[in-house]
């Protein structure tokens, strides 16, 4: 489902037009429907909070690489 959804997102920007939640979430229900038939629907206050939720998790993640690249560039520049 996190992949269907982030495409969907990269490609409608909801967040540029919240309008587009509403076509973001029609998309991600009619894939979901093709391969789980009987998955019922999600709703659109649902796929904007797990959004957010991979959104905030990515943005951990990545912070914490760039945090171990600093320190291993500054351990090799000190040596």
């Amino acid at each position: 489902m996190e992949i269907a959804l982030m495409k969907e997102v990269v490609s409608q920007n909801p967040f540029r037009n919240v309008e587009k939640w509403q076509s973001v979430m029609t998309n991600v229900n009619a894939t979901l429907q093709l391969m789980h038939p009987n998955l019922p629907d999600i709703g659109e206050q649902t796929m904007r909070e797990r959004v957010n939720t991979l959104l905030k998790h990515f943005a951990e993640e990545n912070s914490a690489a760039l945090k171990k690249q600093v320190c291993v560039f500054v351990c090799v520049c000190d040596v």
